[in-house]
């Protein structure tokens, strides 16, 4: 006969014969997503609930071992607690990418329950164990201490100040997404279910160097609920990178890895249980290799070569003035070596992704460092294309602006100093290119605003490693001229085209749309000054 184990969740009796971490019960069976797993391992605190009113961090606790007890995750909190915290942490700044407020909160909690007036270190030996890499921890120090004094009533809430009628220059201003993430209630990718869903997961490399002679999947295959194991061989383009095309999808069979946890298949399972146990039934044969572990090591004449074309990734040469002169004018000069630790500037949150059919195709919600940089296999925000030139733009106006909803006409970054100006009263200068956006906000629509908008990136080489190019953007079109170096030219049609998949440049039927475009284009840059310019004469050549 099978142990049930039974337990008061925020209230409510829960129960359950499954013998696992009251992390995964509380996420999958009761889908508490404030409780966040963000190393399963009980190393990050993200995942904080209290169990008979201490702070427990849930991935470390079992079903069995919860049995009996008073769990409260935030969902649980009082409408007092859960105000007093989103109202805290919000004026004082505390919230950023969010993932590891919700554990904060609940550190905060237990500790304002035993001690309602904490010092500063007393606070700070409460959060000892929840990791942060936004903040710094000083605003969520201060968060807690503000929510600790409205719970006491020595501070009230100001329900202005989230409603942010009063927004300003100088003025606090309470991000539009606290609510949300102090509560729990922000949606991770992680946090993502959807019926029927099955998992997959990566059997990875156990070595950093080692030739890769077999992948027998049959033993896994052969477990029920297991969906499929993926090779290299089922990846139709198996490379990917940012700087160059040199990282593997999937290490193909006779291949050699490059680091512990390379990628060698993916195992795909009707359950995340199926799945753990699918995966160690793979079997990799290796040939191990002697591995290149620094640099001095990488750069030697008989080094292993680690990619076809070499060990080394890229050269660039930057100068920031002259450190020569600069040395020799200094009235002291210490010379030394020096050794820095190495930072991992890592995130909480889970890298991961949640796919599923749509329409003809599939979408595909992921975690990603930005809303550029996962598109297409871009690196950076600084390319014409749509992900980093369509950016929302989110304003909350002062009061006596009743306009509300989106605004389509095309607006600039080069718009939001005349737009200041002219909200404050002050003059605009007339060497400053932007226009204001005072006539939109208004409900206005100008007859003359303007129907194109002029791009150009001119930092190259440097540490963005973006090619210099211009272009024009109009309701229908993109063209864009990488120069410099190279000499090449992209057009798009953004209505037949939205995801600019097709350059249409070149194409004879076209030749009147580039054109027009190139005129237009030559117009905007005599108009903003720019140096540089489009010359139809050395384009003919």
């Amino acid at each position: 006969m099978s142990e049930c184990y039974s337990f008061v969740v925020n209230g409510v009796p829960c129960s359950t014969e499954e013998e696992k971490p009251l992390l995964r019960y509380l996420r999958d069976e009761l889908r508490l997503t404030s409780v966040k797993d963000g190393c399963s391992e009980g190393a990050c605190g993200t995942c904080t609930i209290l169990v008979d009113g201490k702070a427990v961090k849930a991935c470390v606790l079992s079903t069995k071992r919860a049995a009996g007890k008073e769990i409260v995750t935030v969902e649980g909190l009082s409408e007092a607690e859960r105000e007093a915290f989103v109202y805290a942490f919000g004026a004082v700044g505390a919230v950023q990418c969010g993932f590891c407020i919700p554990g904060m909160v609940m550190a905060g909690k237990a500790l304002l329950d035993q001690n309602p007036n904490p010092s500063e270190a007393e606070i700070k030996k409460a959060i000892r164990g929840n990791v942060c890499r936004c903040t710094g921890y000083k605003k969520i120090i201060e968060g807690i201490a503000l929510a600790g004094a409205i719970l006491r009533g020595e501070a009230s809430v100001d329900p202005a100040l989230e409603e942010g009628e009063d927004y300003g220059v100088g003025a606090r201003a309470f991000r539009t997404d606290v609510r949300d993430k102090v509560l729990g209630r922000g949606e991770y990718c992680d946090d993502l279910y959807l019926d029927g869903m099955a998992h997959a997961s990566a059997v990875r490399s156990q070595y950093p160097r080692a030739r890769v002679l077999d992948i027998d999947p049959s033993a896994a295959l052969a477990l029920p609920g297991v969906l499929a194991v993926l090779t290299a061989d089922d990846v139709p383009h198996n490379k990917v990178g940012h700087l160059q095309q040199d990282w593997d999808v999937m290490i193909a069979k006779g291949d050699i890895t490059r680091c512990v946890g390379d990628a060698i298949c993916l195992v795909v399972a009707e359950n995340e249980t199926v799945l753990k146990q699918a995966k160690e039934l793979v079997k990799v044969d290796y040939e191990p290799l002697e591995p290149v572990r620094t640099i001095q090591e990488a750069m030697a004449e008989d080094a292993p070569r680690l990619h076809p074309n070499g060990n080394l990734c890229q050269s660039r040469h930057v100068t920031r003035g002259d450190a020569k002169a600069a040395l020799a004018n200094s009235k002291y000069v210490v010379t030394q070596s020096y050794r820095t630790p190495f930072t991992e500037h890592a995130f909480l949150e889970p890298e991961c992704a949640v796919a599923f059919p749509y329409k003809d195709g599939v979408k595909v919600y992921t975690s990603d460092q930005g809303f550029y940089m996962g598109e297409h296999g871009w690196f950076d925000k600084r390319f014409m294309y749509e992900e980093s030139m369509r950016t929302p733009l989110i304003m909350r106006m002062p009061k006596g602006f009743d306009r509300r909803g989106d605004i389509t006409e095309m607006v600039q970054n080069i718009d939001y100093a005349p737009t200041f100006l002219e909200l404050a009263g002050a003059p605009v200068p007339a060497d400053i290119q932007g226009v204001s956006l005072l006539p939109l906000l208004k409900g206005e629509q100008p007859k003359d605003w303007r129907n194109a908008l002029y791009y150009h990136f001119y930092e190259y080489p440097a540490e963005h490693m973006v090619k210099r190019h211009y272009g024009i953007r109009t309701e229908r079109y993109k063209l864009i001229h990488f120069y410099n170096d190279i000499n090449w030219w992209e057009l798009y049609d953004m209505q037949a085209d939205p995801t600019e998949m097709h350059n249409l440049y070149g194409q004879k039927e076209y030749e009147p749309v580039v054109k027009e475009l190139k005129e237009q284009m030559l117009k905007l840059q005599e108009q903003y000054n720019d140096p540089v310019r489009f010359s139809p004469e050395r384009d003919k050549e």
